[in-house]
């Protein structure tokens, strides 16, 4: 397989009527910050756009009530595209099919745009085949973010004529800065004016993963408790969209607490970028990551990044291994 390039292919579309399924609000995970700000790009360039929401419980539970939304708001909004970002959720074959017949009705023009390959890896290969024939039949745009997933699509022979290559970031608009500044808690800032220096991270939530998390509280939060010895005022901001598993949390809740002043945790609907001006370090220690929004808005903030190696990384990034004991502190520590 052979892609164009990076390209925003946003740029190319006005005047339609554009419709994006995909995950919102933000900031709940980088999906759903990249599809609020391809909306606001594509309204930008004249073009009416809605936003149908791709994550609910219901398209798992309910799927036939999800559908039924679905192709409700099909038929009336009646675009000329659609943007779809959701192939690694649940029922994506039968949400795909729907789309795919009601596309002979309204003659849309159909882009997917995916975000994360490593869900190809684990379809049945009754899947890949139903996949590979709809991307063909269905003259299905594809919108490639990053380098592994361009790879895993060239792995497992999906064809497509129109095959692009993209990042999932997308600067915001500074014009929401002075607002989204007044959305955080005081205690908030009382932690990082006491911070120096102040580290930063996100995740979505506390998801369990061997002997750490998915992505690398627990590691970040005993790194910080190590260099402390060394640089006692030193602290680390998690932002976290929710809790997750809450058993697991109660554990990074009283690690934290063997130094309360220097682990504070900022959990809810709050956006990283404002926060980026603020801070010194912005870490990423994941165990598994795509295309990482977070860390391609840390260096257009001109924020250094310290991330684990599990994916390719932008340049300027400073990587480590997550698997070796003490890295993550090793990598922090020459900062």
């Amino acid at each position: 397989m052979s892609t164009l390039g990076e390209h925003t292919y946003w740029q190319e579309i006005t005047d339609k009527r554009v419709l994006i399924i995909g995950p919102m609000p933000p900031p709940l995970g980088g999906v759903a910050v990249h599809v609020a700000r391809v909306a606001t790009y594509l309204r930008d360039q004249h073009n009416t756009v809605q936003i149908f929401n791709s994550e609910p419980c219901g398209r798992s539970l309910l799927f036939w009530l999800y559908a039924a939304r679905l192709r409700y708001t099909i038929n009336n909004f009646k675009p000329t595209d659609i943007h779809y970002h959701g192939t690694y959720l649940p029922n994506s074959d039968r949400e795909l099919i729907l789309i795919g017949n009601l596309q002979q009705q309204y003659d849309f023009t159909l882009t997917i745009v995916e975000h994360d390959c490593r869900h190809l890896y684990t379809r049945p290969a009754a899947y890949i085949n139903w996949y590979q024939n709809f991307v063909r039949t269905h003259n299905v745009k594809l919108m490639l973010v990053g380098t592994k997933t361009v790879q895993s699509y060239a792995d497992l022979a999906i064809p497509s004529q129109r095959v692009l290559q993209t990042h999932a970031f997308l600067p915001p608009s500074l014009q929401e800065l002075p607002a989204a500044l007044t959305t955080y808690p005081e205690q908030l800032w009382q932690h990082n004016v006491r911070s120096n220096p102040l580290l930063i991270m996100n995740a979505f939530a506390c998801i369990p993963h061997g002997a750490s998390d998915l992505y690398g509280i627990h590691d970040a939060i005993q790194a910080t408790l190590a260099l402390r010895k060394q640089q006692p005022y030193l602290g680390l901001c998690i932002i976290m969209a929710t809790i997750g598993d809450a058993t697991y949390m109660r554990t990074l809740y009283a690690l934290a607490q063997q130094a309360p002043s220097a682990i504070f945790f900022l959990i809810g609907n709050y956006p990283l970028w404002p926060l980026l001006y603020h801070a010194d370090l912005f870490i990423r220690p994941t165990y598994s990551d795509g295309d990482s929004v977070s860390v391609r808005e840390a260096l257009w903030a001109g924020i250094p990044v310290v991330a684990s190696n599990v994916c390719a990384r932008p340049e300027g990034v400073i990587t480590y291994d997550p698997l070796q004991p003490d890295a993550l502190r090793s990598a922090l520590s020459k900062r």
